[in-house]
């Protein structure tokens, strides 16, 4: 419609056209070199204003560029005694990470880690069992679907067998790699004309299959701990969520300030650093805290070379 009204329009409006139109085409451009620069990266997203961070869901439930800040805490003083600030979007690969920052600070033997179900992997849970470390990580509820799931069958360690809700066994049958593990199948024996069958599996013919990790032993474990002490999971939370809470709301630190994953490492390092001195400061008073810092003179820092007022 403009162009066919372009003879009848001043001067003026058809260059105020003809300049919106090419900012158009330049914005077009662009946007044409971004989607190239992403197409080349292994990234799912590019950030404009911080190329190092990450598109993440918030707690409100949208998604902003943003990084994922970890911390461990001890669970005496309510203490941070490791953190670190990564670019992953989820947690599922930082338990043993966390865990080897916290035991350069902490002594490892009899180290009990409790984690939420964000947390939760199981090769993880398996090298925290091999290293002695007791291990409490919430386990993901399982979708509550049309069907039976595997939660709701038994493991019998002695027979290596899994019995059903109906009460009947599943024969170990074979073993396969499933998922980047090695996994166990097991095979339902009584499953044609079970009075279960519609809520077990939608085979028509074939029988109720499940799998099971070749590790999964450790699984078990975690589960016989969690059902013998839940206590840790609740503890969890005031243990974490607080020095979260008290970052965000009374420091006010609920965003970055820097941009790039070297300084913004360094902005949470110090409001870190501030949080436990405030943690000290309730614990020891201050007195205390300035009579061990006087006696602090580690040999080796440097002097500074030059002092700027």
């Amino acid at each position: 419609q403009q162009d066919q009204a372009e003879g009848s329009m001043s001067g003026e409006e058809s260059t105020t056209i003809r300049e919106k139109i090419a900012q158009l085409e330049d914005r077009l451009e662009e946007l044409a070199s971004l989607k190239a620069e992403l197409e080349a990266s292994d990234k799912p997203s590019i950030a404009l204003t911080d190329s190092d961070s990450r598109m993440m869901r918030t707690a409100t439930g949208g998604s902003d560029m943003a990084y994922n800040v970890q911390i461990a805490v001890d669970g005496k003083h309510s203490l941070i005694v490791a953190h670190d600030v990564r670019t992953t979007v989820n947690d599922r690969q930082e338990l043993i990470p966390m865990i080897e920052k916290a035991c350069e600070v902490l002594d490892p033997e009899g180290l009990d880690v409790t984690a939420d179900a964000g947390y939760y992997n199981e090769e993880m849970i398996r090298d925290c069992d091999e290293a002695e470390i007791g291990c409490y990580v919430a386990i993901p509820p399982q979708p509550n679907g049309k069907y039976y799931d595997k939660t709701m069958f038994t493991y019998d360690a002695e027979q290596d067998c899994y019995r059903c809700p109906a009460g009947e066994l599943l024969r170990y049958r074979r073993t396969m790699d499933k998922e980047n593990k090695r996994m166990r199948v097991y095979e339902g024996i009584a499953c044609q004309g079970c009075s279960h069958r519609s809520r077990c599996t939608r085979s028509v013919r074939g029988n109720r299959t499940v799998y099971r990790w070749e590790h999964a032993h450790h699984i078990d474990a975690l589960r016989e701990r969690l059902a013998r002490d839940r206590s840790k999971l609740e503890k969890r939370k005031e243990m974490v969520e607080h020095p979260f809470g008290t970052l965000k709301r009374w420091m006010d630190h609920g965003y970055f300030l820097m941009r790039g994953r070297t300084k913004v490492q360094g902005e949470m390092a110090l409001s870190i650093l501030a949080y436990n001195i405030k943690r000290v400061c309730g614990i020891l008073g201050v007195p205390k805290l300035l009579e061990l810092l006087g006696k602090y003179r580690p040999e080796a820092i440097e002097p500074p070379v030059a002092c700027y007022t």
